[in-house]
């Protein structure tokens, strides 16, 4: 290989490689969407589940009845599951750590030798041939150190829906036989008995008298097999083999192939190819198996053409190899990106056979333009130079170039399937929940609801200001929080630990990073003013950890709150849920009450979104403990601590440098910390004061009767089951409904997000 080559090739793998870089960006997006549709999936069974139970009731209008049959026979959970597929197949292209290649033509074009000479193996691995079709089995050829073939052989039951079904269906003979056992025991037609489609009749028959070689390898399994004895795993018999009755037919027994091996003519670390069985064959099976694994394993297919005699032309079966890569392409936009063809011509083939050749696919295929709708490779597939320069390093530089359009429309086309299927359930959502919306909500005594809402306030009261008691007596206590201390103590003897480690670089590099600096720039102010500025901005974000401990303090007061409403006895609406998982709930049922719980609704909103910290509440209170870190450089000599830095410019001057930063830094640090101590009791008046907020919000507001007595209606035969249990069942299992289309709007609504984060 010239260096002009190499250093093309160099930059073809760094294309590629960036191309891979950014598909694997792509997956926790990917991840997140395929999350969102199975919590869809899992809120439309459980809402299919409650229509279910609701119609069955006497009493439920007509037209309701309609409305939830039209639900239930959309199909949405087979959508759903639709668009998983996709998704995993999007996923599976994205996770990939190599551009997969396909190579593919009909017998005798040369697929085989080209696959040989790229990945170097042999007759055992990648068998060619002159006469009949030879490769049976798709295989992915891996670049790797080892040296060794992974065989996923199929079961029965796969065996019977990829092989024998298709036969059968071709031939009208019905379904394929359901058991190993039947299928040994079916009588297929003799030669002397078939009267039509006599090849796949021929074809059924040999698999059928074959069964003995392969029917113990029906298992299921992975298996390593040596590169020597591959041959019959991926290959069809020879044709001196398929003139003995007993011939072995080992291959059908096999589903896919892995072989891993070393590629010796160039650095393809990341190049995997998949030599996969001709198009157009015989066999109904073949093409479906081979659509299916390019659509989702391949990125880019070489279709392999011979100038020989009788297949130097375009023929039907060409047209129909290319109609069956455009299924294949799936999303992706641009037939020529996914396909590219290549014209196999050795030096002893006829000239006139390769003009014809290339004259018919430029008329055939590219509408009488060169490279017009697809790009011809041109090259002989045994020589090592014409394979490396004419055929895989164009069909790579073609990869570099258009591999990530091609991905931006696989991925573009999941995300439009997913948001599709969420605008199709927005509708079906809003149809059924008009047609919902007609049946009352609750047809019960009014006054036990009344007397039994005044109750639920009451106890509320009770334990919510038991909870604001509690704060309101700590936050003014004057003793010390010691967990607060502690988590500031350890924030700041890990600052110290950073300092006396040489600002996490070590003192000689720092002390030579600045003798460089007051070299270079004649003056200690720039390197000063940087390493002071850096300091300060570590400190202060090192100090956000005690985050983690305001997180802790206001999940307690979280948990408490929904202590109390657990007590107040609605645990039978909020199920086992603790802590902030029942205000959840609790702001999930609040937000479908008839006639609206605003106030009850923001007061829970707004203690579920409560934060407290550090940047926002404490640090604008400390940081004027930092200014000692800031360099004044326009009289340092009379700006305080800038003057400790005027250091004379020699090594020993950067020692000295070192030495007062460190001084400096700890003085910082300690004073933040000093600061922080003093405002230790700033939390626990936020909690106190978000408290109290809520528990006036719930218990004395203007508004909170009314809401309490709404909340207590359309919920009482959750909260009070053993009440109402016989009051107006209808209401209750419409609430159920509703719950469940909350919960399917809110999945919804994440699906339509696309995965963002």
């Amino acid at each position: 290989m010239t260096e002009g080559e190499s250093a093309v090739q160099n930059s073809i793998a760094s294309q590629i490689g960036q191309i891979l870089e950014a598909r694997r960006a792509r997956v926790p997006r990917v991840e997140r969407q395929l999350e969102q549709l199975r919590a869809v999936d899992r809120h439309i069974a459980q809402l299919e589940t409650a229509l279910d139970e609701f119609v069955a009731v006497e009493g439920v209008p007509g037209d309701v009845k309609s409305e939830v049959s039209t639900f239930r026979n959309a199909s949405h959970r087979a959508a759903v599951a639709r668009s998983v597929e996709v998704l995993q197949a999007v996923k599976g292209r994205m996770s990939r750590d190599a551009v997969n290649i396909g190579v593919s033509g009909q017998a005798r074009v040369g697929k085989s030798s080209l696959l040989q000479g790229i990945s170097g193996l042999g007759e055992s691995q990648v068998p060619t041939g002159s006469g009949v079709p030879v490769t049976a089995v798709r295989s992915r050829i891996v670049h790797s150190a080892h040296e060794r073939a992974v065989v996923k052989l199929r079961t029965y039951e796969t065996f019977a829906q990829q092989v024998i079904a298709p036969l059968h269906h071709a031939l009208e003979r019905g379904p394929a036989p359901g058991t190993l056992e039947d299928f040994r025991r079916q009588k297929y037609p003799t030669e002397g008995e078939v009267s039509k489609n006599v090849e796949l009749t021929g074809r059924l028959r040999a698999i059928h008298r074959a069964l003995p070689s392969y029917e113990a390898l029906l298992t299921g399994e992975t298996r390593m097999v040596a590169l020597a004895d591959l041959r019959p795993y991926v290959a069809y018999p020879t044709n001196e083999e398929q003139n003995d009755p007993a011939c072995r037919r080992v291959y059908l027994a096999v589903e896919d192939v892995r072989i891993e091996c070393p590629f010796p003519r160039l650095d393809a670390e990341r190049i995997a190819l998949v030599d996969l069985p001709g198009l157009g064959e015989a066999s109904p099976s073949a093409e479906d198996h081979h659509v299916q694994g390019l659509k989702h394993e391949v990125d880019l297919v070489l279709v392999v053409k011979r100038p020989v005699q009788g297949l130097a032309f375009w023929g039907d079966k060409d047209v129909k190899a290319l109609n069956l890569l455009d299924k294949a392409r799936g999303a992706i936009k641009v037939r020529g990106d996914f396909v590219l063809l290549v014209v196999n011509a050795a030096p002893h083939d006829a000239p006139e056979l390769v003009r014809s050749l290339r004259d018919d696919i430029r008329r055939q295929v590219n509408e009488g333009i060169d490279d017009r709708h697809f790009t011809v490779l041109h090259g002989d597939a045994c020589s090592p130079d014409d394979l490396r320069g004419k055929i895989l390093g164009p069909a790579l530089e073609h990869l570099a170039r258009r591999l990530g359009a091609m991905d931006d429309n696989v991925f573009d086309d999941a995300m439009v399937l997913s948001r599709n299927l969420a605008a199709a359930l927005e509708r079906a959502h809003a149809d059924l929940k008009r047609a919902l919306d007609q049946v009352p909500r609750i047809s019960g005594p009014e006054d036990e609801v009344f007397n039994r809402a005044n109750a639920l306030r009451e106890d509320l009261a009770v334990t919510l200001h038991e909870v604001v008691q509690d704060l309101w007596s700590t936050a003014r206590e004057s003793s010390v929080d010691s967990a607060f201390v502690g988590c500031v103590e350890r924030v700041y003897q890990d600052i110290l630990a950073w300092i006396e480690g040489g600002f996490g670089r070590g003192q000689e590099k720092w002390c030579s990073e600045a003798y460089r600096s007051m070299r270079s720039n004649k003056t200690v102010a720039k390197f000063a003013v940087d390493e002071l500025n850096h300091i300060r901005v570590e400190i202060s974000r090192r100090f956000c950890e005690i985050d983690v401990f305001f997180d802790a303090e206001v999940q307690r007061l979280q948990e408490a709150v929904g202590r109390c409403f657990l007590s107040s006895g609605l645990g039978g609406l909020l199920g086992d849920k603790q802590g902030r998982e029942a205000l959840e709930a609790l702001k999930s049922t609040l937000a479908e009450v008839p006639g609206g719980c605003d106030g009850l609704l923001g007061a829970v909103d707004d203690l579920l979104r409560l934060e407290i910290r550090y940047r926002a509440q404490l640090h604008p209170r400390v940081r004027r403990a930092l200014d000692q870190l800031t360099y004044q450089a326009e009289d340092p000599v009379t700006h305080g601590p800038s003057a400790q830095l005027l250091v004379p410019v020699t090594d020993a001057g950067a020692e000295l440098l070192y030495r007062r930063v460190c001084e400096l830094a700890e003085q910082g640090a300690y004073e933040v910390q000093k600061a922080l101590l003093g405002e230790a009791v700033i939390h626990r008046a936020i909690l106190h004061a978000s408290a109290e907020q809520f528990d006036d919000s719930v218990c004395r507001s203007r508004t909170s009767d009314d809401e309490l007595r709404r909340f207590a209606r359309a919920y009482c035969h959750e909260i009070w089951p053993e009440v109402f249990r016989d009051i107006d069942l209808h209401s209750a299992r419409s609430a159920k409904i509703r719950r469940e289309l909350n919960g399917l709007a809110e999945g919804v609504k994440l699906l339509r997000s696309g995965g963002a984060a």
